[in-house]
């Protein structure tokens, strides 16, 4: 039975919530599975996804604890403050895993860039959007622009955190969860390059769309990076992504 997508993208509210950005991405999964004519241009993206992530998030994880704890352990021995050293040092490699991980899916976009513009096209189509936007330079520019903010932010934001939690380790549960959410919102912001190049917004468009709509930024974002980590499933969140965040941002534009 196909898919019906009529309302995709077209959310009564121009703010969408949090449960509305999952639904995208969860949409974008299901009409991507039907659609075996896109297969083979989701296999490229999907199959760098999983290379540079495993590999961005496994060498986050190694040298995160490896450096950490060879940093920390002779600040402490065998006793409470070892263990507590060893706890630090492990939570800090998570923390490099998640950006490594973070790391690999973002060169995957750029490598992967006319695959997943097409699939993103292909959403724009059956949404009945405007054709997309030409870019030429300056949409690479942009696209190139966008990664660096998304890295900036991410370094700085997470960095700035990690700091606080270390200084001030009472206010660690507040921190914690904060870097989740900006881990999320950073990821949805990425995944989206190809839908605002599609549209042809500026790198103050897409950060202004990101302000305007954190809460559905955030449970695509948050549902995202829950996904790639489930095996089999985790490869095709690249494009489904990219699929489903075409919907989200395309909500409320004119249609042809």
């Amino acid at each position: 039975m196909p898919l019906s997508t009529s309302n995709l993208g077209s959310e009564p509210s121009p703010r969408p919530g949090v449960l509305a950005g999952a639904r995208a991405l969860l949409l974008g999964l299901r009409w991507l599975s039907q659609r075996r004519d896109l297969w083979p241009l989701a296999a490229l993206p999907a199959l760098l996804a999983l290379g540079l992530g495993t590999g961005g998030g496994g060498a986050g994880l190694y040298l995160g604890y490896h450096y950490t704890y060879k940093l920390l352990v002779p600040l402490a021995g065998l006793n409470v403050e070892g263990i507590l050293t060893f706890l630090l040092a492990l939570l800090l490699s998570l923390i490099a895993a998640a950006l490594g991980m973070l790391l690999g899916t973002s060169l995957a976009m750029p490598l992967s860039g006319p695959a997943l513009e097409r699939i993103a096209a292909a959403m724009r189509v059956h949404l009945g959007l405007p054709a997309p936007a030409e870019q030429g330079l300056r949409g690479f520019t942009r696209s190139l622009a966008a990664i660096a903010l998304t890295w900036l932010g991410g370094l700085f934001g997470v960095g700035i955190l990690t700091l606080l939690g270390v200084l001030v380790p009472f206010v660690t549960p507040v921190t914690l969860p904060l870097k989740g959410v900006l881990l999320a919102l950073l990821l949805t912001f990425d995944l989206g390059d190809p839908a605002f190049s599609g549209m042809g917004m500026s790198l103050s468009d897409r950060v202004l769309w990101l302000r305007t709509h954190v809460a559905a930024a955030l449970g695509f974002g948050a549902l995202a990076a829950l996904l790639l980590g489930v095996p089999v499933l985790g490869v095709f969140v690249l494009p489904a992504a990219v699929a489903g965040v075409t919907s989200l941002v395309g909500s409320g534009r004119p249609k042809v």
